[in-house]
């Protein structure tokens, strides 16, 4: 499996509805890709996605789109007002 493949069932995987922010090993899991041989591309195409923003580790390190961190509350440093 192409290191692009991997990123695009990460991707399509994240942004479902009935996705649950989780950490990376268990996402790995979910998408069968978890096994010794493939877990190493699994863990560069997630580095990537990140990198590009794609991505973004929340709050307790689970993997989600950045508009789901958001509201999530993990931006909790930020203040909107005037």
């Amino acid at each position: 499996m192409s290191e692009d493949q991997i990123k695009n069932r990460i991707l399509s995987h994240v942004k479902s509805e009935h996705y649950r922010p989780q950490r990376p090993r268990k996402l790995a899991k979910e998408l069968n890709l978890n096994e010794e041989q493939i877990y190493p591309a699994f863990r560069e195409a997630l580095r990537d996605l990140m990198h590009a923003g794609r991505v973004v580790l929340g709050s307790r390190g689970a993997v989600m789109v950045p508009n789901q961190a958001q509201k999530s509350g993990a931006a909790r440093d930020e203040f909107v007002g005037t």
